[in-house]
């Protein structure tokens, strides 16, 4: 499991709050690089390097993280799409700059206006679609995404004054990181609160929604808040939780102790 750092957004209240998307994502992209070790802000960012007036860029966020948080960031300057795709499956988060209008309004955090140029955090990619997890820091979450948006976003970006050209990018990578150090897959399910055995099965969120540590809706049970698209593997359901919707079937994972709702997953 990818771990998945905050959405830091760059809205917050700072002298260059509306000029600090690229510092903001740089702050989302610490927290995975660190496994959540380091948790900052963009405005505190912006503050660790020299750049104070308008935007800033990638080499800014590398001095950032150097001067502040002894930490490297890798930046590349022009590298092929499928090079910074290989580097996220590999394990690592990116900072991305391009051309917010090339992003659909569905996917974008502030609607209007949206024709200039923009920083973004990516943390991983969907193995059943190629879809990308979009952290804009002008959104209130983050969002999957179709990967031909970003690799458009990111061929407009402007550099000399002209784009980089589509199928290029330019990007700050953390290090490759896991959420935990790998351990043999469990082979043994854990039936918990009437949970039948079922043959395991990929569902995934049809909407944004809660993973709970039971079947039953309370507020001390959340276990996480996960974007439309997530994968989910179930290996138990059970008919004893709470009824939503008229069905009472959950969906429960190896070891019983994540649980989703029917009425929120599809099979894919």
């Amino acid at each position: 499991m990818t771990y998945r750092p905050r959405l830091v957004p760059q809205g917050d209240g700072s002298h260059w709050q509306w000029s600090n998307c690229t510092m903001a994502s740089a702050a989302t992209a610490i927290d995975r690089h660190t496994l959540g070790k380091t948790r900052t802000t963009g405005s505190k960012m912006r503050s660790c390097q020299s750049d104070k007036i308008g935007g800033t860029d990638l080499m800014d966020c590398k001095r950032a993280w150097d001067n502040c948080f002894n930490r490297t960031l890798d930046v590349r300057l022009k590298i092929k799409w499928s090079t910074f795709i290989a580097a996220i499956k590999a394990g690592r988060g990116a900072i991305i700059v391009g051309n917010y209008s090339y992003i659909p309004e569905r996917y974008r955090g502030q609607k209007y206006p949206y024709r200039f140029g923009h920083g973004m955090y990516i943390n991983e990619v969907r193995a059943s679609d190629g879809a990308l997890l979009l952290y804009d820091p002008l959104a209130k979450k983050p969002v999957w995404i179709p990967q031909i948006h970003v690799k458009r976003f990111a061929g407009a970006f402007r550099a000399g004054g002209r784009p980089i050209g589509y199928g290029y990018a330019q990007a700050g990578f953390t290090k490759i990181t896991t959420s935990k150090p790998a351990s043999p897959a469990p082979t043994t399910v854990t039936l918990r609160f009437g949970g039948v055995k079922i043959a395991p099965n990929l569902y995934e969120a049809k909407v944004d929604a809660k993973q709970r540590r039971s079947p039953y809706i309370r507020k001390d049970n959340i276990h996480d808040i996960v974007p439309k698209g997530t994968d989910f593997r179930a290996y138990q359901k059970t008919t004893k939780g709470t009824n939503v919707g008229g069905s009472s079937t959950w969906y429960g994972d190896i070891k019983g102790t994540t649980w989703m709702h029917s009425s929120v997953l599809k099979d894919i």
